[in-house]
């Protein structure tokens, strides 16, 4: 049975802090750089939309049985979200990852949010 596979920390986001910093006074004038968090993200419909995009037909023909994809929301939501690939070990498993990252419905997550989708068709 071919399927989807998901990486246990599937989901986390960067929130960015910092910014509207005012130098003391007789200072330099540069405001520190951003600090950057990692946090868990609900997205309760999970375990149905990732899962479902399935093993893509085009990694069976091309004889892959395994793959990574690891992609950004970095603007809106659902069909009209972008979508950004940060890596991917074939480009034959990006639209599915894509296709799984638009499915996530997360509830108050601000953005970018990262997913990480494993592709396994058999192997460990």
């Amino acid at each position: 049975m071919k399927k989807l596979s998901c990486a246990a920390a599937a989901a986390a986001l960067l929130v960015g802090c910092g910014g509207g910093v005012r130098p003391a006074p007789g200072g330099t004038g540069s405001a520190p750089p951003p600090t950057y968090v990692e946090a868990s993200v609900y997205c309760p419909n999970y375990a149905q939309a990732v899962p479902s995009v399935g093993f893509p037909g085009d990694a069976v023909a091309a004889n892959l049985r395994a793959g990574q994809v690891v992609v950004e929301i970095v603007a809106g939501r659902g069909a009209n979200a972008e979508i950004r690939v940060v890596r991917a070990t074939h480009a034959v498993f990006v639209p599915s990852a894509v296709q799984a990252a638009r499915r996530l419905e997360c509830r108050a997550a601000p953005l970018p949010i990262r997913l990480t989708a494993d592709f396994n068709n058999g192997g460990d």
